[in-house]
C-alpha cells in the first residue's frame, strides 16, 4: 500500500511528458502540411517522420493513461527516442520543429532526473549538432551549409539548457529545503542551552546559512537573550534590555527583511508588508549590534510567541531572495512554537 503514493508521484510527470509530446508531434506535422516547401529537398521524408512520431506519441500517451504501473525504464527508452528524432529533425529539416523538440527533450530530462538529466541531454545534444555540422562541411560538402546559421543553432541550445538546467538545481535546492523542514526533530529536550542550540542548527541547514543569531527575551525576564550558531559552535550570552535597543531600526519593526550588504554607506533593505515587498534604505540593525558580529549580510525573521518574543538572523547568506522570506517566515513559527512549548511546560513543573 506505501507503494502506491510513490507510484503516482512518478507517472504525473510522465502524464505530462506524453502530453506534451502529443501537441508537439501534432503541431509539427500540421506545420508541414501547411508549408511543405519550407522542407526543402527532405520534405517528404521530414513529413513521413514526424507521421510516424505521432503515431508513436498516440499510442505512448494510450499507454501511460491506461496501464496501472508503468514499466521501469520507459522513461529512458522514451527520452532516446525522443533525442533520435530531433537528431534527425536537425538532419533533414530547417524547421523550427527541431528546436522544438529539443526544448521539449531537455524539459522532460529535467522533469525525470532535474539538473543531470539536463547536462547529459544538452551534452548529448551539442555532441550531435557539432557532429552533423561537420558532417554537411567536411565530407557532404553541402553549400546550403551555413557556418554562422550552425553557431547560432548551438549557441541557442546551450542557453535553453543553461536556464533549464536552473530552474531544475533551483527546484531541487527547494524540495531539499523543504524536506528538512518536514523533518524538524519534534523530541524536546530537558536544557534550554540544547533546545536552542538545536533549533538554529536545524534552522541553519535549511536556509543554508553560514550563521544564525537568536535574540529575544521573555515576559518574565528583564534581559536580552543572544544565541549564537556559527559552523558547528554555540554561544549564548545576556545582556542587559537596553544593551541593543532597538535591535532593528525602528521602520522595519514587526517586519521581515533582508539587506545584501550591510557594509554600504546606505543599504538597500527589502522587506515584507501588508501591501507587499517594499524597499527600504538605511542601516537595518542596531550598529553595536552589527559590529559585534560582523554582520555583513542578513535575514530578519520575527520571533511571536505567547512567553517570548524577538527576532532571528540569519547572517552572510549569500544571493538571498524574496523566496528566503517565505521559507524563512516558515522557520520562524517552528522556532517560536519550540521555544513556546518548552517554556509552558517549565510553567507546568
Amino acid at each position: 500500500m506505501l507503494s502506491d503514493p510513490f507510484r503516482a508521484m512518478k507517472r504525473q510527470p510522465e502524464r505530462l511528458i506524453v502530453a506534451g509530446r502529443l501537441v508537439l508531434s501534432v503541431f509539427s506535422l500540421l506545420a508541414i502540411l501547411l508549408d511543405p516547401s519550407g522542407s526543402g529537398k527532405y520534405a517528404n521524408l521530414a513529413f513521413a517522420l514526424l507521421a510516424g512520431y505521432l503515431v508513436y506519441a498516440t499510442l505512448l500517451a494510450f499507454l501511460v493513461w491506461r496501464l496501472p504501473k508503468l514499466p521501469g525504464h520507459l522513461p529512458m527508452i522514451t527520452h532516446v527516442i525522443d533525442l533520435i528524432v530531433f537528431f534527425l529533425l536537425m538532419y533533414f529539416s530547417e524547421r523550427a520543429a527541431a528546436f522544438a523538440c529539443f526544448v521539449f527533450s531537455i524539459m522532460g530530462a529535467t522533469l525525470r532526473w532535474q539538473w543531470r538529466g539536463t547536462l547529459w541531454t544538452t551534452v548529448a545534444a551539442l555532441v550531435a549538432s557539432i557532429g552533423l555540422g561537420v558532417l554537411a562541411m567536411q565530407f557532404r560538402h553541402d553549400p546550403a551549409f551555413q557556418l554562422d546559421r550552425f553557431i547560432l543553432r548551438s549557441l541557442y541550445l546551450a542557453v535553453v539548457a543553461i536556464l533549464v538546467g536552473y530552474l531544475g538545481i533551483y527546484q531541487e535546492r527547494r524540495r531539499s529545503q523543504i524536506s528538512m523542514l518536514a523533518a524538524w526533530p519534534r523530541d524536546l529536550p530537558l536544557e534550554a542551552s540544547a533546545l536552542v542550540c538545536g533549533v538554529l542548527k536545524q534552522a541553519c541547514g535549511v536556509l543554508r546559512a553560514r550563521r544564525i543569531l537568536m535574540a529575544w527575551d521573555e515576559k518574565e525576564e528583564p534581559w536580552v537573550h543572544l544565541a549564537l550558531w556559527s559552523s558547528g559552535e554555540f554561544n549564548w550570552t545576556r545582556e542587559p534590555p537596553t544593551r541593543f535597543q532597538p535591535l532593528v531600526a525602528e521602520p522595519l519593526l514587526g517586519s521581515d527583511f533582508f539587506c545584501q550588504d550591510l557594509r554600504t554607506p546606505v543599504p538597500t533593505v527589502l522587506l515584507r508588508s501588508p501591501a507587499g515587498l517594499q524597499t527600504w534604505h538605511g542601516s537595518p540593525l542596531h550598529s553595536d549590534l552589527q559590529q559585534r558580529f560582523a554582520v555583513e549580510s542578513v535575514l530578519s525573521l520575527n520571533l511571536r510567541g505567547e512567553n517570548l518574543q524577538g527576532y532571528l538572523f540569519f547572517l552572510d547568506k549569500r544571493g538571498l531572495t524574496s523566496d528566503d522570506l517565505l521559507l524563512g517566515e516558515a522557520v520562524a513559527r517552528e522556532v517560536s512554537a519550540r521555544l513556546d512549548l518548552f517554556y509552558l511546560i517549565q510553567r507546568l513543573k
